[in-house]
């Protein structure tokens, strides 16, 4: 393995994922890799580790690798605004896939106590709700606080428990300080604006689901055919060609604790045509009134899909191109934030770039998707999942486990019969067909009756 080659990919996607630096950064993966934090680890396994160790590692230990990814990003990402039955489902699929492929490629040696504690994650979130209730990331930076403080070693308890006395009394005259500050103004039919995130979070007391404009104003001069573009041409008469233009806009009501939007962030927006929405560069946000209305949009550089619409092949994301092509669009038209990493054969100049949804509020497969490895034993009924993705059934007669493959018997389905029988497809010398572990899913569900198979 290129351990420089996979610096370089890590330092580059560091460089383009901007939320990565509120926190631990991971770095150093040829240097520090030992010394990393959970923070670091849990940031490297979701969104970069799919874009660099994509390729570089071997296939039986990148299909393991994949599912902690996809465990960490519903973890720390997709479910944290709540969670259902189907993805605890699909949760549980993915640990105990994980856990199965961990031994049979590992040995037997890597299944320690926390690979065991991780089966028992689900449960544990259906009685406990989020993991963010319960985990001790918290409690680890107090203690990492605690080191650094300089003390004569003595009756630390006492040191750290007055310590804490007085940040919490401290807190309090903060939260006193706060509640002073005068609540903004809301004026109907009026852009809503804020000097601070702080600030503009206060519109949420009163129920603005309208987009927040945050930071300093500019007034800028917009021409006729940037108004056209913005606004139905049964209005744009009556424009006030003078716009209010801020570098960031919140959106109270997205996410956990709202979205803030920047500007030269990457976003996606609906679309019409495409399903997937438009990936746009923000280059400002604006404001005008029409008619007493308020209008927020948006200005940004489009990154048009390929037209032959290549996939990155192992997250399978979308590949978009630069393009100096200017769009305008209301702001609500703004999905989430996506970020872009460059072509992995081309970093130093990329000609397209790969699209990452790492705001997305649901994962592209469900519990069905996720194959839990089933061990085959001699007189087992199977289902085995054949060309075009169709269902057999199939009686095990051998096991071979060091090439990880079996012969069996397939049986048809008897048209007509309730509940549904199957019977033998063959019965030449030919009939037993060789098949792999990985094509088995499941095991069928019925008994035997005679020679045949009956469903249940």
């Amino acid at each position: 393995m290129d351990y420089r080659y996979i610096c370089k990919l890590a330092c580059t996607f560091n460089h383009y994922h901007l939320e990565l630096k509120n926190g631990c950064i991971p770095d150093g993966i040829t240097k520090r890799l030992g010394f990393w934090k959970a923070e670091e680890y849990q940031k490297f396994a979701f969104p970069a580790s799919e874009y660099v160790l994509g390729g570089k590692l071997p296939d039986e230990h990148y299909k393991v690798w994949i599912l902690i990814v996809r465990i960490v990003e519903m973890t720390f990402n997709t479910e944290r605004s709540g969670w259902s039955e189907d993805s605890l489902k699909l949760l549980q699929h993915l640990i105990w896939r994980h856990n199965i492929l961990t031994e049979e490629t590992q040995g037997l040696h890597s299944c320690v106590v926390s690979l065991h504690n991780l089966v028992h994650l689900p449960d544990d979130i259906m009685r406990f709700s989020s993991p963010d209730n319960f985990w001790c990331f918290v409690f680890e930076r107090a203690v990492h606080t605690y080191i650094e403080r300089s003390s004569n070693k003595k009756n630390l308890e006492l040191t750290f428990a007055k310590a804490e006395s007085r940040r919490e009394f401290l807190k309090f005259l903060t939260s006193e300080e706060n509640e002073r500050i005068i609540p903004p103004v809301i004026t109907l039919n009026k852009p809503y604006h804020a000097s601070s995130i702080e600030q503009a979070k206060l519109f949420k007391l009163h129920e603005v689901h309208d987009p927040v404009l945050v930071g300093g104003i500019k007034y800028v001069a917009l021409s006729a055919n940037e108004i056209q573009s913005i606004l139905p041409s049964n209005t744009s008469h009556g424009a006030d060609y003078l716009a209010m233009s801020c570098r960031s806009v919140l959106f109270l009501f997205q996410g956990i604790n709202g979205t803030l939007y920047r500007t030269s962030e990457y976003v996606i927006v609906h679309s019409n045509c495409d399903n997937r929405g438009n990936v746009i560069r923000v280059i400002g946000f604006y404001s005008i009134t029409v008619d007493d209305k308020c209008y927020v949009f948006v200005k940004g550089e489009h990154y048009p899909y390929p037209q032959n619409n290549p996939i990155h092949i192992y997250s399978s994301n979308p590949y978009v191109i630069p393009s100096s092509h200017i769009m305008y669009f209301p702001a609500h038209d703004i999905i989430s934030k996506v970020m872009l990493f460059p072509d992995p054969d081309n970093i130093t100049s990329p000609s397209k770039f790969i699209v990452i949804n790492f705001m997305r509020h649901q994962l592209p497969i469900t519990e069905s998707d996720v194959i839990i490895p089933v061990l085959p034993e001699k007189g087992d009924m199977v289902l085995v999942v054949g060309e075009n993705n169709e269902i057999w059934h199939a009686c095990i007669q051998s096991v071979n486990d060091r090439s990880r493959n079996c012969t069996a018997l397939f049986y048809v389905y008897v048209q007509g019969t309730s509940p549904r029988r199957y019977t033998r497809e063959s019965f030449s010398r030919s009939s037993k067909e060789l098949i792999a572990w990985d094509s088995i899913i499941n095991y069928a569900s019925g008994k035997w009756q005679e020679n045949c198979w009956i469903e249940c």
